[in-house]
């Protein structure tokens, strides 16, 4: 998938088949000084954040200058669910 460049307001996209127990996508952000990385999608998470009610999902994941924001939905909701902050060491978990 490659390094890729966003500017502010622009989404990346991208589908893929899940083969169960090893599918993983992580991804490295950076943005004015502030660097993390976390998993994205991960075959392997008990339940997945992915999938609401048990279908084929969506990960949607926005970037602020306070952390990231996640929805399982398209289009997201105008009020998006905290996953982490920019801390390296803080866990990236969604909110129940």
């Amino acid at each position: 998938m490659g390094y890729h460049n966003l500017t502010p307001n622009v989404e990346y996209r991208f589908a893929f088949c899940v083969k169960p127990l090893s599918t993983l996508f992580s991804c490295r952000f950076q943005w004015n000084g502030k660097d993390k990385g976390f998993h994205v999608f991960d075959a392997q998470w008990g339940i997945n954040r992915c999938e609401p009610l048990g279908k084929a999902g969506i990960c949607y994941y926005a970037v602020q200058p306070e952390g990231f924001y996640f929805a399982n939905v398209y289009p997201p909701p105008e009020k998006l669910g905290i996953l982490c902050d920019w801390n390296p060491n803080s866990k990236c978990r969604v909110s129940s």
